[in-house]
């Protein structure tokens, strides 16, 4: 279930990032009305803001910071390769132990 919800949450990111980039709202200058994002939940708006992949300028425009989101996404496959690490390691012992 919880990887459902993960998949979930993953989608929402990419649906705005991508509705940034299709707006052209990559930059200060071209930044848009969060509402110009499309149908999107705007918790996810408000986390990428608070990881510095949105910024927000004074008038309350949006606009995607591509360098924030590709070291994020970076992350984000990191960790995800470690928990599949972690849970091979964890297969690979309790099958050992079984076999005793």
């Amino acid at each position: 279930m919880a990887a459902g919800v993960a998949a979930a949450v993953g989608r929402e990111r990419r649906r705005v990032v991508e509705a940034l980039r299709a707006a052209g709202a990559t930059s200060a200058q071209q930044a848009v009305s969060a509402d110009r994002v499309g149908h999107v939940r705007f918790h996810v708006i408000a986390r990428l803001e608070a990881r510095g992949v949105i910024h927000r300028t004074d008038d309350g425009r949006v606009w995607l910071d591509e360098a924030a989101w590709e070291v994020f996404n970076a992350r984000l496959h990191r960790i995800a390769l470690v928990m599949v690490g972690v849970a091979l390691v964890a297969i690979l012992v309790a099958a050992g132990m079984s076999l005793r």
